[in-house]
């Protein structure tokens, strides 16, 4: 498994959940519903629609669900960030041309751990929309300050000579699969960052 991550505008996010269009609506519900993807039963489906008009007129809020609405949710957030759901709409742009291993995650957490880091831990297992701690859902949202912060946070673990990294490629990797998607994402003022664990 790997991190692969993205950008997008957050004001086009905030557009999309919360005033989505019926064009979106009808595009996002028949890719959640469809039985190739998918292998919901009858009563799953009426949850699954409801979930995402939900979504994209109210906005991703995970208040008063139960778990399995929030697994629901939790996939209809990341179909939604995927080439098969709104990713045009969203301006969705792919920064990860190295994608991020989950071992590679493993080792930056372990490490952070030590550290007391705050924020690296959302990039082993993910972290939900609007959530402060980190959670097993597979995707995780990066506001501006928490790129910055993320980024200090990785740096302060590639910089430390103490370390011992069980690759020696470790540090230069760290760069490639996060680092410099955090700074893609940087350089515009209106971008967030979006990562998906797959």
């Amino acid at each position: 498994m790997c991190w692969y991550y993205h950008t997008f505008p957050i004001d086009l996010m905030k557009r999309v959940c919360g005033q989505a269009t019926a064009k979106e609506e009808k595009k996002l519900i028949k890719v959640v519903t469809d039985p190739d993807e998918t292998d919901f039963d009858e009563d799953q489906i009426v949850i699954v629609k409801r979930l995402a008009k939900e979504v994209l007129h109210e906005g991703i809020s995970y208040a008063d669900k139960d778990g399995e609405e929030t697994e629901i949710q939790d996939m209809i957030v990341t179909t939604m960030f995927s080439h098969l759901g709104l990713d045009k709409e969203l301006k969705i742009k792919p920064v990860s041309q190295d994608p991020m291993t989950i071992d590679l995650a493993v080792e930056l957490f372990q490490a952070g751990q030590a550290a007391a880091l705050p924020l690296l831990p959302t990039i082993l297992h993910g972290r939900r929309y609007g959530d402060d701690a980190p959670s097993l859902c597979n995707y995780v949202f990066l506001s501006r300050e928490e790129l910055a912060q993320v980024k200090a946070e990785a740096l302060k673990l590639r910089d430390d000579r103490k370390i011992k990294w069980k690759f020696p490629d470790t540090p230069q990797l760290i760069d490639k699969t996060l680092i410099n998607c955090i700074d893609d994402a940087l350089k515009d003022p209106s971008l967030w960052l979006y990562g998906h664990l797959t």
